[in-house]
């Protein structure tokens, strides 16, 4: 048996004219071996490749991880503004007013009937002109706990309101508000202040709330009571009135409406109270 097949298998080598080696012929093998370099070749690139991709990957994940911050800082940068436009501006005083001290110093005397300057009220402070004055703008609500003011006093009939005078009033008024409680024991009563309509004349400046009338009282609310008194303190409420900056300042002592001080001011001073 042993024979037969080397025979065979030496007659099939003298026809195909090649040599064996077991199974496989030579060109067989190189072409195993071709293939097995070609692909310890590209196995590495390949794997280059993928770990290429993997680091584009996670980056582009990265950048969309971290845009949603970005977009909320953003957001809230951008609504800063818009919460700060809600807030209520505050309302700042002018730099440098003196709501407390003189600004002017006291005359030696102020007698029944003088005024200071002595000049009219409208070479002082300015006629009214109705084209500029405007209700809304230019009149404030002025209040102060120290202050007499009879509209407060004069029942629930009169629709008069003492407290409403033009914004020019308001510092040379708080200022004398000062004044007078420094320098007297006595309060502060105002009588009449804006009055667009009754008993003074159309070229009154009450008719802008740019003049306003004044006495002195007891603290307890009582006018005072005697001729004297009236003498000596309206004369120091002249002088107080124009130490504290008023630009006219009139010692009013008429038969019909009773001695009193009528102060005024022009009306492009400065002002403590901006209305917009």
């Amino acid at each position: 048996m042993k024979k037969k097949s080397s025979y065979n298998y030496n007659v099939l080598s003298n026809v195909t004219g090649r040599k064996s080696f077991g199974s496989r012929t030579p060109d067989s093998l190189s072409e195993v071996k071709r293939r097995a370099l070609i692909k310890a070749a590209i196995i590495p690139f390949v794997l280059v490749i993928i770990f290429c991709i993997s680091i584009i990957v996670g980056s582009c994940q990265k950048e969309d991880t971290q845009k949603p911050q970005n977009v909320e800082k953003e957001t809230s940068v951008a609504q800063q503004p818009k919460e700060k436009a809600k807030q209520p501006e505050k309302k700042k005083e002018p730099q440098g007013v003196d709501l407390v001290n003189p600004v002017r110093p006291a005359p030696e005397k102020f007698t029944r009937n003088s005024k200071m300057p002595n000049k009219q009220e409208r070479e002082v402070c300015g006629e009214i002109i109705p084209s500029k004055f405007s209700a809304g703008r230019d009149l404030i609500y002025v209040t102060d706990s120290r202050v007499w003011w009879e509209s407060d006093n004069d029942g629930e009939n009169d629709d008069e309101c003492d407290h409403t005078m033009h914004r020019a009033m308001e510092i040379p008024f708080r200022r004398l508000v000062n004044l007078v409680q420094a320098q007297t024991d006595l309060q502060l009563r105002v009588q009449e202040t804006y009055r667009p309509e009754g008993v003074h004349s159309q070229k009154s400046l009450h008719k802008e709330g740019r003049a306003l009338d004044i006495t002195l009282g007891y603290k307890n609310g009582e006018k005072l009571k005697t001729a004297e008194e009236m003498r000596a303190n309206y004369e120091l409420l002249c002088k107080l009135a124009w130490q504290a900056g008023f630009d006219w300042v009139f010692y009013e002592y008429g038969s019909g409406t009773g001695p009193h001080v009528h102060a005024s001011v022009n009306a492009n001073r400065p002002y403590l109270t901006k209305n917009k």
